[in-house]
């Protein structure tokens, strides 16, 4: 394994990418056990105001925060509180008799048959947790329970509704204080446009080939709640490692398999989505808020883990994440096979609101 700190091919590649993307802002971390950490910074968090990017910029991680809220109710596990196979009427009253059948687990792993997205979440509009999922209720499913796998945002809004009603707080405060502080996650927390976040990144889009401000959203889904930086997310491996917050059996279940009905495995645990590099276990995931673009790479067989954060909707996150493990350790240069299979599938995994469409506060005239 080549030292992290002597790559030389990262930076000419990192900027490269920039180049060709026309990206403002990339972060990048990599991490071998604990062994070697190293942070990387290129480009202008924000243009206008010609600030670099830095060890503080933070970036929303869109559905990275799955992993969060799988961990909040993981807590819940090992406190008792909540069983992952039990059926979530067990802690919800009031759902549908159709989503009877749904357990803890489904939901964590998308296996549900909730529809992607709630009618009553609209990213203007902020709306109570409990009100987005109460406006889902009339939706068909998708499936039976445990008889498919389909990626649904919808089903992580439903954990929020479930943390909640447990903890009997908000989702994001019982996260806060049962994962990011005994984590020590100091600039991990909730996406807001009020409050003031300290080296907050902006994003952009191109328009007619032009850099534009892509704008802000007023309410994010439970789904994509959080914000962070390259330092907490590297932490956060860490953390997972030492089997601190989550214990080893804990971890053990987020990062493998969940098995359908009719006993097929599917490569998505409980908020981490799972794959193999030429053998070697990749537990990760990706992330899209808008025009945010972010991967989260754990090579957990060889305690590798690299995170890219990007402020440009053009940035492949992924594709850089798993380009940058093979300049790391030769063993891990995914076959291009696999590579397109993984970026691909991270597409259609996109939020909703990850570049599908214009937000309203631009008109294709600006």
């Amino acid at each position: 394994m080549k030292s992290i700190h002597e790559l030389p091919s990262l930076d000419g590649y990192v900027e490269g990418e920039m180049a060709r993307r026309n990206i403002p802002g990339i972060s990048v971390g990599i991490a071998c056990g604990t062994r070697e950490v190293t942070a990387r910074y290129y480009g202008c968090s924000n243009v206008e105001h010609d600030c670099r990017t830095k060890a503080e910029t933070v970036y929303k991680i869109g559905s990275i925060s799955k992993q969060f809220v799988a961990t909040g109710v993981l807590v819940l596990v090992q406190n008792g509180l909540v069983h992952l196979d039990d059926p979530i009427s067990c802690y919800l009253l009031g759902i549908p008799s159709a989503w009877s059948g749904i357990t803890v687990r489904h939901l964590l792993s998308h296996t549900s048959g909730l529809q992607r997205e709630s009618p009553g979440f609209d990213p203007y509009v902020p709306r109570p947790n409990h009100e987005i999922v109460a406006a889902a209720y009339p939706l068909r499913l998708l499936f039976r329970p445990g008889d498919n796998w389909r990626y649904s945002n919808l089903g992580y809004s439903v954990l929020a509704e479930l943390i909640e009603k447990m903890s009997g707080i908000a989702f994001d405060k019982f996260i806060r204080q049962s994962v990011f502080t005994p984590a020590g996650l100091s600039a991990t927390r909730t996406c807001s446009i009020a409050d003031i976040v300290r080296g907050r990144s902006a994003s952009y889009l191109d328009q007619s080939g032009r850099l534009t401000n892509a704008g802000d959203f007023l309410s994010v889904r439970a789904s994509g709640a959080f914000t962070s930086n390259i330092n907490d997310l590297l932490r956060w491996d860490t953390v997972l490692r030492a089997n601190t917050v989550l214990s080893a059996e804990s971890r053990a279940a987020m990062e493998s398999p969940a098995a359908l009905n009719d006993g097929t495995l599917v490569p998505y645990g409980l908020g981490w989505e799972l794959a193999s590099i030429n053998g070697r276990r990749l537990v990760h995931h990706g992330g899209t808020l808008w025009c945010f673009r972010a991967e989260f790479a754990r090579y957990v067989d060889d305690e590798l883990a690299v995170v890219v954060l990007a402020n440009h909707m053009n940035a492949n996150a992924r594709e850089m994440a798993l380009t940058i493990a093979g300049f790391v350790k030769r063993e891990l240069v995914a076959p291009p096979d696999v590579l397109v299979g993984l970026i691909e599938r991270g597409r259609s995994n996109l939020d909703e609101t990850a570049g599908r469409t214009v937000p309203r506060m631009l008109s294709p005239e600006q």
